[in-house]
């Protein structure tokens, strides 16, 4: 891996290029504007040099257009339009592994967080006093349906591979505050008002304001355990890597969420084949973030 870092007056952003695959993660920060255009420069030109396959998915053309217009319009729009404009045109490069990323940048989010289970956004986390929403369904963010905001929000959502990292990026992005904002979805950062039905399909409608990222990861929560009941982990597996193929289908489960040493995941291919060759397994299902866990086993 090779870390490259450009530093700038008011502010930080990385470029982590990793080499097979390539993949580029701007952490943007509260980067001043009068900065950006060294900034924009720098993004398209490391794109052109690292990437392995740039144009792929969006035609030379049309990102050069795109960024042109962000680069023009640089000096009359402020930090968080540029960021927002530069993961839409990131998203058209339609590469999970090239993102720009919001974990640097001091943002606020709603105090819940939501996942897609059998076709509805479902509450799977929130604060002690507002417990009653684990498991209800998000319906509506100031009278805008929520088909609509997961619609617009995923357009802007960054590290997506496929449809299913999509439903998972866009669900982890609903929540945070400047990203509805700017998207003009609400009208104020610091609060909004949400429709949940909650087990009885009884509407819950609730005033949330909207805190820090940085103190929703340090807060105490009420959550709900998803789990997979035809998934049981190795009692000898390691934490963030395993695999197990999962009963009365020909599916294979893959945990990574940490990095093994190069002799590990040797050690681990070789098994994994093994397993597959030995129960005549079809398909694959993958978790490379966060976890839906398993039964114990």
């Amino acid at each position: 891996m090779s870390i490259t870092r450009y530093s700038f007056r008011k502010g930080i952003v990385y470029a982590v290029i990793l080499m097979i695959p390539i993949a580029h993660s701007v952490f943007a920060q509260s980067v001043h504007k009068t900065d950006w255009k060294e900034d924009l420069k720098i993004y398209k030109e490391s794109l052109e040099q690292k990437h392995i396959d740039l144009y792929h998915s969006v035609t030379k053309e049309a990102f050069y257009n795109d960024w042109n217009t962000i680069y023009n319009s640089a000096d009359t729009l402020n930090d968080f339009e540029i960021i927002l404009k530069l993961m839409r045109l990131t998203r058209r490069i339609n590469d999970g592994h090239t993102a720009v990323s919001l974990r640097s940048s001091s943002t606020h989010r709603f105090p819940f967080e939501i996942k897609w289970i059998e076709g509805r956004w479902h509450v799977t986390k929130t604060l002690p006093e507002n417990k009653k929403l684990l498991k209800a369904t998000l319906e509506f963010i100031n009278d805008i349906q929520v088909d609509t905001i997961a619609q617009k929000v995923s357009e802007i959502a960054q590290f997506v591979e496929n449809e299913y990292s999509l439903k998972e990026r866009t669900g982890s992005y609903i929540p945070t505050a400047e990203l509805l904002f700017h998207l003009n979805l609400i009208d104020s950062k610091t609060k909004a008002t949400f429709g949940f039905k909650n087990q009885d399909n009884e509407l819950v409608t609730m005033v949330l304001e909207a805190i820090p990222h940085k103190l929703w990861e340090h807060s105490e929560v009420s959550k709900i355990k998803l789990r997979v009941p035809g998934i049981k982990r190795p009692k000898t597996a390691e934490a963030g890597f395993w695999f197990a193929p999962i009963s009365g289908t020909i599916a294979l489960y893959i945990h990574f969420t940490d990095y093994p040493s190069f002799e590990e995941i040797q050690v681990f291919g070789e098994h994994l084949v093994a397993l597959i060759q030995e129960n005549e397994l079809k398909q694959v299902i993958g978790n490379a973030g966060h976890s839906i866990p398993p039964s114990p086993g």
